[in-house]
């Protein structure tokens, strides 16, 4: 029994063809991928990645069962190249736990960590606009105060003549 990515539920044939370009080929291929990985294509974010590795292993897992051969033979190597590339954050040893299938909990903890990211990025943004704005107005101020004083010095010229 072959499967092909489109019997993944929320995958159609264009889903299918984005993924074909990224480099998502195979169902072994999404089922050994990380969050990170599959994220990085146009249209899915965390939650959809994990939902999407998730169901590819269960795919794998029953094509797996019904033809009497392992599943995931080749995520194992991908997984250990994976864990070999140095110290990660909380939030992409969770991501990559998803290549595994991830609880509600750790779905909704990696969920909570990305919004916090966000949200931390979005302030920076604002202070940094707030910063830009503060800077505009006391730029601003600066030219008022030179146009006044030039101003000034005109018509003490005309007095005097």
């Amino acid at each position: 029994m072959k499967t092909t990515i489109t019997g993944i539920s929320g995958i159609g044939p264009d889903t299918a063809k984005t993924l074909h370009e990224h480099g998502f080929n195979t169902l072994s291929v999404i089922a050994g991928a990380s969050i990170d990985q599959l994220s990085s294509v146009p249209g899915f974010g965390t939650t959809r990645a994990s939902r999407i590795i998730r169901a590819a292993n269960e795919l794998l897992a029953t094509s797996a069962s019904n033809t009497n051969r392992p599943a995931n033979v080749a995520t194992r190597k991908q997984r250990t190249a994976q864990s070999s590339a140095g110290a990660k954050t909380k939030t992409s040893q969770l991501k990559e736990a998803s290549s595994k299938t991830l609880t509600k909990k750790e779905l909704k903890k990696a969920a909570k960590l990305e919004k916090e990211k966000a949200k931390k990025a979005r302030k920076e943004e604002e202070k940094a606009e707030k910063l830009k704005k503060k800077m505009a107005k006391k730029e601003k101020h600066k030219k008022k105060k030179e146009e006044k004083a030039r101003r000034k010095k005109l018509k003490q010229k005309k007095h005097k003549k």
